[in-house]
């Protein structure tokens, strides 16, 4: 947020309708600082005011329009740099992401679905049921869940 006293006109600031925007926020653009004075935003045009949080500014397009100070991100600039470098931070995070990703998918492929059907394998076995892959144990039927614990008891004494 910017405040009045660091303002001269001229300057270029990073401005975004949101107030709580953050550096990787989509939607800033440059603006131009056209008054530091207060101003108030009509319904059809500017009006300077003796108090208020409305800065007149002028857009890339150059149209003027008053925004609020709070609307002020960052001197543009200083905008740029920190862009860079969170873009930077940005494509690190994503490449890391893909390696856990990646990880993931190949712990999934080679260590756990062959687990998981040999377990369906071994209930289908002793309940004589089929059980999908989308079941939860809480949704077994009873025969199955019997099955499955008369089993391990017999391995148990066994």
């Amino acid at each position: 947020m910017a405040k009045r006293i660091e303002l001269a006109i001229g300057q270029e600031w990073a401005f975004n309708r949101s107030r709580g925007a953050e550096i990787g926020d989509y939607g800033f653009q440059k603006v131009t600082i056209a008054s530091v004075g207060h101003y108030e935003k009509g319904t059809y045009q500017s009006y300077k005011v003796s108090k208020g949080q409305g800065v007149l500014v002028k857009t890339d397009g150059g149209y003027e329009k008053v925004v609020q100070l709070s609307q002020l991100f960052k001197p543009w600039a200083e905008f740029e740099v920190e862009k860079t470098e969170y873009e930077a931070q940005r494509k690190i995070w994503l490449a890391k992401a893909a390696i856990e990703k990646a990880e993931r998918e190949k712990f999934d492929a080679e260590v756990y679905r062959p687990a998981l059907h040999e377990f369906h394998a071994v209930i289908k076995e002793y309940s004589g049921e089929y059980v999908s892959e989308y079941d939860r144990v809480n949704q077994l039927p009873i025969e199955v869940l019997r099955a499955i614990v008369q089993a391990i008891k017999t391995q148990k004494v066994a």
